[in-house]
């Protein structure tokens, strides 16, 4: 569930209004857009992080964004909207933890980039 947290100021004599944050409240956010379509998901590319293999969060940024400039990546076409309390994205729901895939074939990506792995076409 996405949350939306309003801060909460201390107030009192010699205090600036809006400046020491005192705690947050948090609501279930609205219906809203959280990711606009067009946005590319390089999780896929970065892959499993290895400091000894240099993936993940161990891939150098330079060779990630060759990969997402020359067009690798995963592109969400309709971006992720929160819809009921509910993330939709490309066909997955989550909820409290709970991941739903949707049923009929597999995506495949391709990686176009001299020595990385190519999906099936």
């Amino acid at each position: 569930m996405v949350r939306k947290p309003t801060p909460l100021y201390w107030s009192g004599a010699g205090i600036a209004a809006h400046t020491f944050v005192k705690s947050f409240n948090e609501t279930a956010a609205g219906n809203q857009t959280l990711v606009t379509s067009g946005v590319v998901n390089a999780t896929l590319l970065a892959g499993t992080s290895s400091s000894l293999g240099r993936t993940g969060l161990f891939r150098p940024t330079a060779t990630l964004s060759a990969w997402l400039i020359s067009g690798s990546g995963q592109v969400l076409a309709n971006g992720i909207a929160l819809a009921s309390g509910l993330v939709m994205s490309e066909g997955l729901v989550m909820s409290e933890g709970l991941v739903m895939s949707e049923t009929g074939a597999a995506q495949r990506l391709r990686f176009n980039t001299p020595g990385a792995l190519r999906g099936e076409n």
